[in-house]
């Protein structure tokens, strides 16, 4: 007997959660529930979107799925309706048959459904070693389409799947012919896991051949699935190539996509005065916030013509176009890009320059705001001090005071 209850491999939509129930015996089933429906565009094409609710089995049964309207014996939604028209449609598969019957207004219908099993594809299952279908397992069988042709098609494929693994085989798309497409690159012999993994996530034979179309020519499954996962394409890789990046390796191509490096990014940060950058400058650039934006703003506040390198140093150490500007406010203006990286990463900061200035110490240099920070001298420092009658101290004294310890106790 198959592994008629194994559990899918992969996180599916919600409708695939009709799995694990007391098993029934091969004879006319039937459920009745509600549905409704919508009309949708879907790549270039209408489709019509169902969601089902009933109870089968003593438990709720909720689930949704889509078609083609030519699968349909009907005219629902093949119209757009100005009042609520009543509708009555049928949908039949190999597993069962539903009659839809309600109304519709507009692009949307609801009503109520009834779902009738079909025995003769009990009778067939079992034949095939599936004996114990659950009333839900066949009421998704019925609508995701799996059929007896189908199975037997896998089957020559080398894949004598689960019931699980049919209903996500069906729910995703996956097919005798996607299998041949991935095994005309090479790539045979592949586990259920790793199968629906590249179809979900959109590695196609297609996409293995554009890719080596680009020179790409010895990528693994692993890597075609991480290279859809994080977006790179043809287009991309292209793109790259047009920008001078010619020849990235794939995982460089992948960590480009994962910090947003596009060939319109590398055209803004070259617009903006920085020029061509490697793969690898780009994204560092990324990584750490330099834009074009940040460049212009940056030049706005009085900082023309810095450095890539130098962007980013001041990006990683927090030295922004408002930061500069509350500096100014307080007098230190025209600071070199060193000395406020320098009063960054020593925490010189707003708050502290007007602390110190409450307790009576305006106009610091920035020499001494540095070795203050630096030896822990503050407001509270100072207060302290003054508490123990040393008052008016120069700059100078109160860092040796500090650098000493609390000599007065």
């Amino acid at each position: 007997m198959k592994r008629a209850n194994m559990v899918s491999v992969m996180a599916l939509s919600a409708a695939t959660a009709f799995f694990l129930i007391a098993p029934v015996n091969a004879q006319q089933r039937s459920i009745e529930g509600r549905w409704e429906g919508e009309r949708s565009r879907w790549n270039g094409e209408w489709r019509v979107h169902i969601n089902l609710r009933a109870t089968a089995d003593g438990e709720r049964l909720r689930s949704g799925f889509s078609l083609d309207a030519d699968e349909i014996e009907g005219d629902i939604l093949a119209r757009r309706t100005n009042r609520s028209t009543p509708v009555r449609f049928e949908l039949r598969r190999e597993a069962g048959a539903f009659l839809f019957e309600g109304e519709q207004d507009g692009r949307e219908a609801w009503g109520s459904f009834t779902w009738t099993g079909s025995v003769e594809f009990l009778s067939q299952m079992s034949g095939r070693g599936y004996d114990r279908i659950t009333v839900r397992q066949h009421l998704s069988m019925t609508t995701f389409d799996v059929t007896t042709a189908f199975l037997d098609r896998m089957e020559r494929k080398g894949y004598d799947l689960s019931i699980g693994e049919m209903l996500s085989f069906r729910i995703h798309g996956i097919d005798s012919e996607y299998v041949d497409e991935l095994a005309a690159e090479g790539f045979e012999n592949i586990s259920t896991d790793h199968l629906l993994s590249l179809r979900i996530h959109g590695a196609s034979g297609e996409y293995a051949r554009d890719m080596e179309e680009l020179g790409y020519d010895d990528l693994s499954l692993d890597d075609l699935l991480r290279g859809r996962i994080h977006g790179v394409s043809a287009e991309h890789a292209a793109d790259m190539a047009r920008l001078g990046l010619s020849n990235p390796t794939f995982d460089g191509l992948i960590r480009m996509r994962i910090h947003g490096v596009t060939a319109e990014y590398a055209d803004e940060l070259a617009d903006a005065g920085l020029g061509r950058m490697s793969a690898g400058e780009l994204v560092e650039m990324s990584i750490h916030g330099v834009t074009a934006d940040l460049v212009r703003e940056m030049a706005d506040a009085g900082y023309e013509n810095l450095s890539a390198r130098r962007l980013k140093e001041l990006r990683i150490h927090g030295v922004t176009p408002s930061y500069i500007r509350s500096m100014d406010e307080l007098g230190y203006i025209g600071l070199s890009a060193n000395r406020l990286r320098e009063f960054r990463i020593h925490g010189v900061t707003p708050s502290f320059i007007r602390e110190m200035a409450d307790v009576g110490y305006e106009d610091i240099s920035p020499n001494n705001l540095v070795k203050m920070r630096i030896h822990g001298v503050d407001a509270d420092f100072v207060r302290e001090l003054e508490r123990h009658g040393m008052r008016d101290l120069s700059v100078g004294r109160l860092v040796r005071v500090k650098i000493h310890g609390d000599w007065w106790r």
